[in-house]
C-alpha cells in the first residue's frame, strides 16, 4: 500500500500541527498528563530518551538537586581530561567567536556529561549559570534528564533537543545541539555542544558540532600519540589534511596503534581489530619503505593500496617533518610483490616535481616543499645535480 505508515501501539495520530513549538507542547502533555505520545509530534530519540527519563524516576517539574561537585573533584575530573581539554580549547575559542554575539555558549563535557568548560556569550553565559550549566554540574541524562550532550553521550549519535523538547520543564529556555567526541581507541571521551536561547535562537544545525568534534579528535590523535607516527590518508589526496580524513597512527615497526572512524571506514575493516595488526596486513606495500621517511625534509603525498586492491593516497608524518609538499606531488609506492623505489628516489621524485612545477625557480621550489633554500641546494648538490640550471 502506497503511504503506508504504521503508527506503534499505544501512541495517537495527532493533526497535523504547523508551529513545532506548539507541537511540542501538545506531546509533552498528551505524554506527561495522559501517558500516551502522539506519534509525528515528537523526535523518536527526544521520545526514547523521554521514556528512559520517566523509567529512572525523574520529575519533569521536580529535579533533583545537584549544585555541582566538590571543587577538588572538579579539579581532579580537569587534571583527568587535560588532554581532551588542550585539543578542544583552540576550537571551542573559534566557535564562540563564531557566534558573532549571539545568546549562546559552547560547552565541554567529558565522558560521564560532567560539564568542563564553557566559552561564548557572557551574559548568556551567565544565564546558563544560574540554570546549572556551568563547570562542575553535570548533563548525565539520568540526573539532568533529555538533553543534547546528556542524550548525545547515551546515544553515542549527535542530537538537536530544543526547547520543550528537554525533559525538564526549567531547560526549555534553551536550544541545544550536540555531538559525542571519540578518542583515538574509538572509544567516547566527551561531548561538544552549542547551546542558545530557545527563545531568540532556533538550534545549531548538527552538523556544527559534529564538525567541531571531529576537529577535536584529529587533535586528540596528535596528543595522545606525539612520540608516533601518523598516516593521514585518504582516496582523494586533496581531502588529506581535512576533515574526513583517515588517520592511523603507528608503532616504530608498523604496527597499528590506533585508527580514526573516518579511517576506519575508508579501510572498510572492523575496526575493533585493527589495533595491533602489522601495516602490510592491511596495505599492500612494504613499511620499510615508509619508515624512514620521518627522518627527511621532504614529505611526498604516496599512492598505496590496500590488500583489498583499493587504492588511496597517503602522507606520513612524525618527529620533526616539514610540511607537506602540494597534494599534485604523489609518489607511487610500488606493491609489496613488486620491485619498490628506494626512499631517496621517493625524496627526490619529489623535488623533481617541485622544481618542475615552479619552472626551474629554486627559491620557490624550497617553498613548495617546505624547506629552506639551502636545504633544497645541499639535496641537490649531494645528488650530483648541481642547480639544475635553474634560477635562484
Amino acid at each position: 500500500m502506497q503511504g503506508d505508515r504504521r503508527q506503534p501501539p499505544g501512541t495517537m495520530t495527532p493533526r497535523v500541527v504547523r508551529d513545532p513549538a506548539l507541537a511540542i507542547r501538545n506531546a509533552r502533555r498528551m505524554f506527561f498528563d495522559r501517558g500516551i505520545v502522539p506519534w509525528g509530534l515528537v523526535r523518536d530519540r527526544v521520545l526514547a530518551s523521554w521514556r528512559r527519563c520517566v523509567a529512572l524516576g525523574l520529575d519533569p517539574a521536580d529535579p533533583p538537586d545537584h549544585d555541582g561537585v566538590r571543587r577538588d573533584v572538579l579539579d581532579a575530573a580537569l587534571e583527568r581530561n587535560n588532554v581532551l581539554m588542550r585539543a578542544a580549547k583552540p576550537v571551542i575559542a573559534a566557535m564562540a567567536a563564531h557566534s558573532d554575539g549571539d545568546p549562546s555558549v559552547v560547552v565541554l563535557t567529558d565522558s560521564t556529561g560532567l560539564i568542563l568548560m564553557t566559552a561564548g556569550n557572557r551574559q548568556f553565559a551567565a544565564y546558563a549559570r544560574r540554570r546549572e550549566a556551568r563547570a562542575g554540574t553535570t548533563l548525565d541524562e539520568s540526573v539532568r534528564g533529555t538533553n543534547a550532550p546528556g542524550t548525545c553521550l547515551r546515544d553515542g549519535e549527535p542530537v538537536i533537543v530544543s526547547g520543550a523538547e528537554h525533559y525538564l520543564a526549567r531547560d526549555a529556555c534553551f536550544a541545544c545541539s550536540a555531538a559525542p567526541i571519540h578518542g583515538p581507541r574509538g572509544d567516547v571521551v566527551g561531548s561538544i555542544d552549542v547551546t542558545g536561547d530557545a527563545r531568540v535562537l532556533q538550534p545549531n544545525p548538527v552538523a556544527f558540532p559534529r564538525m567541531a568534534a571531529e576537529l577535536i579528535e584529529h587533535r586528540l590523535f596528535r596528543e595522545g600519540y606525539p612520540l608516533h607516527l601518523l598516516l593521514r590518508f585518504h582516496t582523494h589526496p586533496e581531502y588529506i589534511g581535512a576533515l574526513g580524513e583517515g588517520l592511523a597512527v603507528l608503532a616504530s615497526d608498523g604496527t597499528l596503534v590506533a585508527v580514526n572512524r573516518a579511517g576506519v571506514r575508508l579501510l572498510r575493516l572492523d575496526g575493533a581489530r585493527l589495533p595491533g595488526r602489522a601495516f602490510d596486513s592491511v596495505f599492500d606495500a612494504r613499511f620499510a619503505e615508509l619508515c624512514g621517511v620521518v627522518e627527511r625534509a621532504v614529505q611526498p603525498v604516496i599512492r598505496l593500496y590496500l590488500q583489498s586492491g583499493a587504492r588511496i593516497y597517503a602522507r606520513l608524518e612524525g618527529g620533526d617533518l616539514a610540511p607537506a609538499v602540494p597534494v599534485g606531488a604523489v609518489t607511487e609506492v610500488s606493491r609489496a610483490g613488486a620491485g619498490a623505489p628506494s626512499l631517496k628516489q621517493i625524496e627526490s621524485d619529489a623535488v623533481r616535481h617541485a622544481i618542475d612545477a615552479e619552472k626551474g625557480n629554486l627559491s620557490a621550489a624550497a617553498r613548495r616543499l617546505g624547506v629552506a633554500r639551502s636545504t633544497l641546494y645541499r639535496k641537490l648538490k649531494k645528488r650530483g645535480a648541481g642547480t639544475c640550471g635553474g634560477a635562484a
